[in-house]
């Protein structure tokens, strides 16, 4: 109503402390999927959506949550149904609704035991307007423009931690290689083993074997490999296959 202007959306919810997971739900017309990231506080925090991988989840979800409690209802713009599909607030979750185009982004903020905090849907941006979008809580037909200063990620790498090995390659003072050797029948043969080694990171690699007089190692490539292992990033996860012996 009009009379809502100005008022929180979420009145309730103040204490951003109280929020342990977030599922931002968005649509993909051409698939015509919907697509769910869910970070939750379960024994750890864990990327529900993404294998429950490991997340560094309590500064993203603070932020997330403090931008929900700030959120103030605007001018209404509607409250038809029929409107939705203008105003991009279809909830992407509705399999009822036979109209692909039009779906908003989903948001719902629960503390434990699953209850909401919070749980809105983000619609299209609004015309002539940086930072305004279109927005109704999902319990409710009313349309409001709201300004957006949500906060809130839904890459796996601002959620993860990337940094695979966690290696400073100044450190490394070895390293190992190995490759099984096989036959011309494909029979495993055994291993094939290469080593380096260095005393500390100001010295120079040794490789065992080495006629020093007359080979030299490629100091450029094992420099090269030491960056690219410190470097190493993960950009996404999937579960190990299952072994079919």
């Amino acid at each position: 109503e009009h009379g809502e202007f100005g008022k929180d959306f979420f009145p309730e919810f103040t204490d951003p402390s109280k929020a342990s997971a977030i599922r931002v739900v968005t649509f993909d017309e051409e698939t015509a999927i919907a697509k769910d990231f869910t970070v939750v506080n379960k024994d750890g925090w864990r990327i529900k959506s993404h294998n429950d991988y490991p997340a560094d989840g309590k500064d993203q979800l603070a932020k997330a949550a403090a931008s929900v409690i700030s959120l103030k209802r605007g001018s209404l713009v509607t409250r038809r149904e029929t409107d939705y599909e203008r105003f991009g607030v279809i909830d992407p979750l509705d399999e009822k609704n036979t109209i692909l185009k039009g779906r908003g982004t989903r948001i719902t903020l629960f503390e434990k035991g699953d209850i909401a905090l919070a749980d809105f849907i983000i619609g299209k941006k609004v015309e002539a307007s940086d930072d305004k979008r279109y927005v109704r809580k999902a319990d409710e037909k009313n349309v409001y423009v709201i300004s957006m200063k949500f906060d809130v990620s839904t890459k796996f790498a601002d959620w993860a931690e990337t940094n695979l090995l966690k290696l400073n390659g100044t450190d490394l003072v070895k390293l190992r290689a190995s490759q099984p050797k096989y036959n011309d029948q494909d029979e495993l043969e055994g291993v094939e083993v290469v080593e380096l080694d260095r005393e500390k990171s100001a010295d120079p690699w040794k490789f065992a074997g080495l006629n020093e007089a007359t080979e030299d190692l490629k100091t450029e490539d094992i420099n090269t490999m030491v960056t690219t292992l410190s470097d190493l990033r993960l950009v996404g996860v999937r579960p190990k296959p299952a072994f079919k012996g």
